[in-house]
């Protein structure tokens, strides 16, 4: 909140000095604030015309003790051009306070076009507007109409901007006279004597008028209170000739007082109850239910309450701003101005009638009108008052019920059920004609008792339909429903469905109830027959469901075994992928080992034990010596196979050769411990299986043959050098990722051409393959030996130090150098080799760079004469 000294700031910057009429006010700041607020709304801010302000100010001042020029603390008379002679005609006009007179003002300003803000000065607009203006705020009795009526005229703005100015100018008169000395202080104002010292010199007589009117105000003062002082001395003189009249007529007095008090007292609560009626009947219209609202004779909305307003989907302000003919539905509205003619005529005092609004959002709203009218001491019309109340439920229930019954009248006519009504306290019951005739009874044959029913209703369905309906006679449930049979004439029993609902009186007992009697033999027939199809279509799509998943596993399992690079790949796949086709089976593939032609288990799945032995030759097996599948019950043990462990004899068993391109590969073996587990389609569907794993085992062999071929040198079965650069590279990175060491030796066989022009190439050949499978013996499993060319070999040892492979390529050497050769019955001269090391990350960190080590260090090792290990470098271990 801002503090007196920011408030007073802000009214010097705007007025150029701090007007006396505020300096009471400066000790409070919320004051200060609110009549500095008031100033501005009603004088700066305000857009009525400046002039007319300053005349309306000069107006009203004639009926204030304080003079107008101390009052208005603008004194901006003499720059606005108002001469004296305007501001002492409106200081001495008298107020028009004849009602026909101020009628004569108010059709000046209803005839008038002007917007207030535009107004014409000096015009008689602009006098009749004062004049008005000055009627209505002074505060009589009849106010309250021309106050609404001046609003009319003037619309909601202008009229709001006209009663801020009287508002402001009301409240600097109680200021004035409440603060006698501000006054005084304001006359004595530098810039109030200005403005005034230049009023002067233009109008003389305007000095004169204010000397005269202040002197006036002091005259009439002073002369009131001598002439009270004179009376009470007259008084006093003529008191004691008057003591004995006076005690005389005290008491009639005392009772004239008392009956003066009383009056006023009545008074007091009449005025009281007048205004707590005004303030109920504005609650009243303001927070009625229904709508309630004030129309213009024309069709303008005057006020309305919030109720209306929610009717119609309209703010308050969107209405004043229409009619209700803007709202009403056009096949309506002329009943509705019919009406409204009738009643201003004088034919009817008031008129209802039901009619359609246009919410705003479009849709209709059915509303109960109640219309009266208002009318003013002559008799002519002022406004209507509208008691509007939403029916569109009502309405809607109405519509709803019709259509209700034209349905019901409809299916009794066209209703192909029978109908029963049940008097629940003396059970007598009406059977309709198609009840009987359903049943094939004619209309006599069947009494009106509830004993016509209970009699044919079959003996297994009785009871527990006489359930469902106490239990809806408990209201357990809203409606009576049961699916039961029925006797009919020819002995036979219709399915009936049975629907009802009971009446129960005040005290909760059922009084009646009625219902429809429904012939569904038809449909539970259909229905006995649709059960039995989908049991079948259940078994069907069971059936196919697991075709579907053996399928799916299918193609997944040719695809995995299509990816499968190894036989010990493709054997981890059967064992995984075989349980999933056959659960509850136990199973194994056996493959042929060519050398010994037996066969040997290579991988078994199934939760049972495997009831075949592991290692068996192909005589034992009937389906190895037929050629195809052979099944086998317990029941025919005779024909199992030799195979099978008799002390593990399966409830089944099946044997499936695996053959490709007329090689027998292996067996396919399955069995279960129990009965129908093999069936057909899992025969089937083991021999495609078979077919299969038979491809499968034959591609994965021959990819195999291939990919040793592309990779080894054929002559010493070693890896070749192009596997020898994929493998290094792969390697380097692995190690470089794991932070290990990695080493490779290049090795090269010592004056090798000698063997070559001394014993032959076939001799030096040998040499290649024994120093080959020297190499193959002495090393590891993560390590690789491959041939790099000629006589020159390479062993790739990941994680190995310099230290390491020191020690391994100084033992190879040794091994090599005891190795003794033959060929052709003649010991071969003795075998030395040099070898090169070089090592990750201390010789290089590419495969290239690490070559070129190794090459180097093998050279360094020939150069100093051969049979040894080197270094690029010499090691610091």
């Amino acid at each position: 909140m801002r503090t007196s000294e920011q408030i007073k700031a802000e009214i010097e910057e705007k007025l150029g000095f701090f007007p006396p009429f505020f300096k009471p006010a400066q000790q409070n700041s919320k004051i200060l604030e609110n009549l500095w607020q008031q100033t501005c709304s009603a004088y700066l801010n305000n857009p009525l015309p400046t002039l007319f302000k300053e005349k309306l100010f000069a107006y009203l001042s004639r009926y204030c003790r304080v003079p107008y020029c101390i009052m208005c603390h603008s004194c901006s008379l003499y720059p606005l051009g108002m001469n004296a002679t305007e501001v002492l005609t409106l200081l001495e006009s008298p107020l028009p306070l004849a009602e026909i007179e101020i009628n004569n003002h108010f059709r000046v300003l209803a005839n008038a076009t002007d917007n207030l803000i535009s107004l014409s000065l000096n015009s008689a607009i602009e006098a009749s507007l004062i004049y008005c203006s000055a009627f209505v705020f002074l505060g009589k009795d009849v106010s309250g109409y021309y106050q609404t009526k001046l609003a009319q005229i003037l619309g909601s703005e202008n009229y709001q901007y006209l009663v801020i100015l009287i508002a402001h100018i009301k409240t600097c008169h109680a200021w004035m006279e409440a603060h006698p000395k501000v006054a005084n202080e304001y006359a004595a104002d530098k810039r109030v004597q200005d403005y005034l010292a230049l009023l002067l010199n233009e109008e003389p007589n305007l000095a004169s008028f204010f000397t005269q009117y202040q002197v006036q105000v002091r005259c009439e003062s002073q002369n009131q209170l001598e002439h009270l002082a004179d009376i009470a001395k007259r008084n006093q003189d003529k008191a004691m000739l008057r003591v004995k009249a006076i005690e005389v007529a005290n008491q009639e007095l005392k009772s004239e007082i008392v009956d003066y008090k009383q009056a006023l007292d009545a008074l007091a609560k009449t005025k009281e109850a007048l205004r707590e009626s005004e303030e109920c009947f504005r609650s009243a219209f303001d927070y009625a239910a229904i709508g309630m609202a004030l129309v213009a004779p024309n069709g303008t909305w005057l006020k309305v309450n919030r109720a209306i307003c929610e009717i119609v989907g309209y703010s308050e302000q969107e209405l004043l701003a229409t009619n209700f003919q803007a709202i009403t539905h056009p096949e309506d509205l002329d009943v509705d101005l019919h009406y409204a003619r009738q009643l201003l005529s004088g034919e009817i005092r008031t008129y209802q009638l039901e009619k359609r609004y246009f919410h705003k959002l479009g849709h209709i709203v059915w509303i109960l009108l109640s219309v009266s009218l208002v009318r003013d001491s002559h008799g002519d019309p002022l406004y209507f008052i509208a008691q509007i109340q939403d029916i569109t439920a009502r309405k809607q229930a109405v519509d709803a019920l019709r259509e209700s019954e034209e349905r019901w009248q409809l299916a009794l006519r066209g209703n192909n059920d029978g109908i029963w009504d049940w008097n629940v306290k003396t059970n007598q019951v009406f059977f309709s004609a198609r009840w009987k005739e359903m049943l094939g009874y004619k209309e006599h044959e069947i009494a009106d008792h509830l004993d016509e029913w209970t009699f044919r209703a079959h003996p297994d369905d009785i009871d527990w339909v006489k359930q469902v309906i106490q239990d809806h006679f408990a209201k357990k449930t809203p409606f009576y429903i049961s699916e039961h049979r029925v006797l009919c004439k020819d002995g036979t029993y219709k399915w009936i469905l049975d629907r009802g609902q009971a009446l129960w009186d005040e005290a909760g007992k059922p009084v009646r109830m009625v219902g429809s009697f429904t012939d569904i033999t038809h449909r539970k027939q259909a229905e006995a027959a649709l059960q039995q199809a989908n049991a079948q279509l259940k078994d069907l799509v069971d059936y196919l469901e697991q075709r579907n998943r053996e399928i799916a596993l299918f193609a997944e399992m040719s695809d995995v075994f299509q990816a499968c690079l190894t036989v010990e790949e493709a054997c981890r796949a059967i064992a995984t992928l075989m349980p999933q086709l056959f659960p509850k089976i136990t199973g194994a593939v056996f493959l042929n080992n060519a050398p010994q032609n037996l066969f040997t288990a290579v991988t078994t799945w199934g939760s049972a034990p495997l009831t075949s032995h592991n290692l068996f030759a192909p005589d034992d097996c009937w389906a190895l010596r037929r050629g195809q599948s052979h099944f086998v019950k317990n029941t025919c043990s005779s024909l199992c196979c030799q195979h099978i462990n008799h002390n593990l004899l399966p409830a089944e068993s099946l044997c499936i050769t695996l053959m490709a391109q007329g090689e027998t590969l292996g067996m396919l073996y399955l069995s279960s411990p129990e009965s129908g587990q093999l069936t057909q389609v899992k025969q089937q569907l083991a021999i495609a299986v078979a077919e299969r794993i038979s491809l499968s085992l034959a591609n994965v062999k021959l990819r195999e043959t291939l990919r040793d071929q592309s990779v080894r040198d054929p002559l010493t079965e070693l890896f070749n050098r192009r596997y020898m650069v994929e493998s290094l590279e792969l390697e380097l990175c692995r190690c470089d990722r794991q932070q290990q060491p990695l080493a490779i030796i290049m090795l090269d066989i010592d004056y090798f051409k000698r063997f070559n022009d001394t014993f032959g190439h076939k001799a030096g050949d040998l040499v290649l393959q024994k120093l080959a499978q020297v190499l193959q013996d002495s090393i590891r499993q993560s390590d690789i030996a491959c041939r790099y060319g000629g006589e020159e070999f390479m062993l790739i040892l990941p994680e190995t130090t310099p230290e390491v492979a020191y020690q391994r390529a100084e033992q190879l050497r040794q091994e090599v150098k005891q190795l003794k050769v033959r060929h052709d019955r003649q010991l071969l001269s003795e075998i030395t080799l040099s070898l090169g090391i070089a090592c990750f990350p201390e010789h290089g960190s590419t495969p290239e760079e690490l070559l070129r080590a190794a090459d180097t260090a093998l050279y360094r090792a020939k150069t100093e004469a051969r049979d040894r290990v080197a270094f690029v470098r010499s090691p610091t271990f």
